[in-house]
C-alpha cells in the first residue's frame, strides 16, 4: 500500500493551505528551485529536509539545515537526522509550521477492520 502524504501549513506564509504530496516518492522543502515544496523564508536553507515516502510509511531526513528540522517539538538529533513520521505530527522549518496528515493513496483499498497484516 502506498502512503500519501499532505500537509497542513497551520503557521508561515503558506498558512491554511493543504499541501498535496500524493503519488511522490520524495518531497524536498527548501529555497530552492529544485523543491517540491519551496519556501521564501530565510532561515530555512536551500535544501533543507527531505520527505521519503514508502510503501506503508513516511521518513523526514534533515538535510544537514543550518537551523535544523523539528518534529513535535523536538530537534532531530543532530544535522543529516532522521525520524519515522506519524499521522498527526508537527513539522516545523523556520517560520512555517505543517501538520503532517498520512493515509493510504487514492485507490488503494484499506484493509478489512481485524484482518491480518500482509
Amino acid at each position: 500500500m502506498t502512503t500519501r502524504v499532505t500537509l497542513m501549513a497551520t503557521e508561515g506564509e503558506r498558512k491554511d493551505q493543504p499541501l498535496d504530496f500524493a503519488g511522490l516518492a520524495q518531497v524536498l522543502i527548501g529555497r530552492s528551485r529544485d523543491c517540491s515544496l519551496r519556501l521564501g523564508d530565510p532561515t530555512v536553507s536551500r535544501r533543507h529536509c527531505l520527505i521519503e515516502v514508502g510503501d506503508e510509511a513516511a521518513f523526514v531526513w534533515d538535510l544537514r539545515s543550518l537551523n535544523g528540522t523539528i518534529v513535535n517539538g523536538h530537534l532531530l538529533g543532530g544535522r543529516g537526522a532522521q525520524c519515522r513520521l506519524h499521522d498527526g505530527d508537527e513539522l516545523r522549518l523556520g517560520d512555517s509550521t505543517f501538520r503532517v496528515h498520512l493515509t493510504p493513496a487514492p485507490g488503494e483499498p484499506e484493509p478489512c477492520p481485524g484482518a491480518p497484516a500482509a
